[in-house]
């Protein structure tokens, strides 16, 4: 299935009561719900660069994860706030220890400058690529084409203000996103359960 399968399938199962334009105005709305609930590897990306000064997240930067400095996957760099960063690294020189997201812009301390030559590495949750009839497939629909189906049958249901279906639909794509996030537990952690590790105190 891909977009134009999707549409076509929601408008068929509705029995036209919502046509092709109105489905498909009404999936980014669907899509800003995926990008809240949804939790899986599929969205993680991983991103390096040389920081000037005049640094932003990627346009496509969901939820930063981590950063680090290239070549040193120990040399993690704390979040802080700007008074914090200014107060207790405002006069430093030298690699970079800390940084500060303030909307999409991002601020290293100590400052970065255009003759920078230090690599940052991040690790953010993409924004699910949205779909579209010149971008027909994404790997959510590919993977989960339920999740898709449901939640656009959800919203559909609302807009034609069609009460008594939306509890069936609602409820099966509570389901498909449950199974969802199962699976992807399963791939970060494994089948075997979490085990609490025993700590020794001196």
């Amino acid at each position: 299935m891909d977009f134009n399968g999707l549409i076509a399938q929601v408008v068929d199962t509705l029995g036209s009561q919502v046509t092709t334009a109105q489905a498909t105005a009404l999936l980014p709305f669907v899509e800003a719900r995926f990008n809240r609930i949804i939790d899986s590897p599929e969205r993680e990306i991983e991103y390096s660069w040389t920081p000037d000064g005049t640094d932003t997240l990627p346009s496509d930067c969901w939820r930063l994860r981590d950063m680090w400095l290239a070549g040193s996957p120990d040399s993690t760099l704390r979040a802080v706030s700007p008074d914090m960063g200014r107060t207790l690294y405002g006069t430093d020189t030298g690699n970079f220890v800390a940084y500060t997201v303030t909307g999409r812009t991002l601020y290293f301390w100590p400052a970065a400058t255009s003759t920078n030559t230090a690599v940052v590495h991040i690790r953010y949750q993409q924004t699910i690529p949205a779909l579209s009839a010149t971008n027909v497939n994404n790997w959510l629909l590919t993977s989960y084409p339920d999740v898709y189906y449901y939640g656009l049958l959800v919203q559909c249901e609302a807009y034609i203000v069609n009460d008594e279906r939306i509890p069936l639909w609602k409820s099966a794509l509570e389901e498909a996103v449950g199974e969802l996030i199962a699976e992807t537990r399963r791939l970060r952690y494994g089948a075997s359960p979490l085990v609490r590790r025993a700590t020794v105190s001196a």
